[in-house]
């Protein structure tokens, strides 16, 4: 929210630092925006969410716990942080840019992200699996859902397909003006996209036929049986935002509320799966 504050983690970086690695965890933990400085990581967390993950993290990273200062800091635009490392991506012939980056090849087919506090770009592994995963099915004609929409990035691509009808929620405000600004920016119209911000309770007994939920470990464990409710008979749920590690317990909590794995991809320490009821 534009007035809302953040908690911000210093994060000194050594010489053996990997940047990727850390990077990974602290999403992992539920960190909404990560700003890479030349001796160390600026990790942003809502000002409410509880900071209780220093030690874990601590000990799988290696970086001492000690070493983490932490300020508070008032929302801003980030576009200028952002602006400064974000580059084009190339995702099998979907090119994702910025409006301040070159227009994509003529042959390839063209997603334009302004990135602003809100997650989303395509550059993290579960954002590319997700779009490489829709870009080769279809959701025309089906009602859809995105869970967390963050920069709106899924949601937009998936209007291009010409659903019945698709919804992004998101409990950050910044996430539906973020989303609403890159409806403009990929000449959508306004009420291409039903925008809502919240949690699941606001859709009430509502059911989709595909569910998208690019969103951190804590949500997805927490929400299995609401996802599950929200899901139409025969439907299709697609998550990311879950570390290898963790994919095994994600699935059995699944499999447990009646859903049924139909398909897994990887990239690098994440993966994404797929679920039908």
């Amino acid at each position: 929210m534009s007035g809302d504050n953040f908690k911000k983690l210093i994060i000194p970086l050594n010489t053996d630092a990997n940047i990727d690695i850390l990077s990974a965890w602290l999403s992992y933990y539920g960190v909404e925006s990560i700003v890479e400085e030349d001796t160390h990581l600026e990790a942003y967390i809502l000002a409410e969410t509880p900071i209780d993950f220093l030690d874990e993290f601590a000990q799988k990273t290696g970086v001492a716990a000690t070493n983490i200062s932490i300020e508070t800091v008032v929302n801003k635009n980030w576009n200028e942080q952002w602006e400064q490392n974000f580059k084009p991506i190339n995702i099998e012939g979907l090119y994702v840019r910025a409006p301040f980056h070159a227009a994509a090849p003529e042959s390839d087919e063209e997603l334009v992200i302004a990135p602003k506090m809100a997650f989303g770009t395509g550059h993290h592994e579960t954002t590319y699996m997700m779009l490489n995963y829709l870009r080769t099915r279809s959701c025309k004609g089906k009602t859809v859902l995105d869970y967390g929409c963050g920069t709106g990035i899924l949601a937009v691509y998936v209007a291009r397909q010409r659903p019945s009808r698709i919804v992004g929620i998101d409990i950050q405000e910044e996430a539906i003006e973020n989303t609403q600004e890159n409806m403009v920016l990929n000449q959508l119209a306004p009420n291409s996209i039903e925008l809502h911000q919240g949690d699941l309770d606001l859709l009430g007994t509502e059911q989709f036929d595909i569910i998208l939920a690019n969103i951190n470990r804590h949500v997805l464990m927490n929400n299995a049986a609401t996802l599950h409710n929200t899901l139409h008979k025969d439907g299709l749920l697609i998550i990311s935002g879950i570390m290898l590690s963790d994919r095994q317990m994600i699935i059995d909590n699944y499999l447990a509320e009646g859903f049924s794995l139909s398909f897994t991809s990887e990239k690098g320490d994440w993966c994404l799966l797929e679920f039908s009821k």
